[in-house]
């Protein structure tokens, strides 16, 4: 919520719900059904927030297939095909080598 309290101080107010992509269909569905409380009463109480956001529909919670989970280029390790794909993804390109560094051996 700090993203929404900083656009507000810079005069872009948010509007609508902020976008939350998640990859984790269980976590999604403890958002949005209150039958899952009582096997949810385990979570400590800081974890709700994120449902109570839900509700006062200040976030809104988004599928998105593990493959397509650009966070996990900050959060995992990662094999070079999937770290080279995701830092695409994020307008990062692979850059070539431009040679070495000369020594004089003076």
């Amino acid at each position: 919520m700090w993203w929404r309290k900083l656009l507000k101080d810079l005069g872009c107010e948010q509007v609508g719900a902020i976008e939350v992509w998640c990859d984790n269909k269980s976590a999604i569905a403890m958002t949005k059904n209150p039958a899952f409380h009582a096997r949810t009463k385990h979570i400590e109480v800081q974890h709700h927030y994120i449902k109570q956001l839900v509700v006062e529909e200040k976030i809104s919670l988004k599928f998105c297939g593990t493959n397509l989970q650009i966070a996990d280029l900050f959060t995992k390790a990662l094999n070079q095909a999937k770290h080279q794909y995701f830092m695409e993804k994020i307008g990062m390109s692979k850059l070539g080598s431009r040679g070495g560094v000369k020594f004089d051996q003076a």
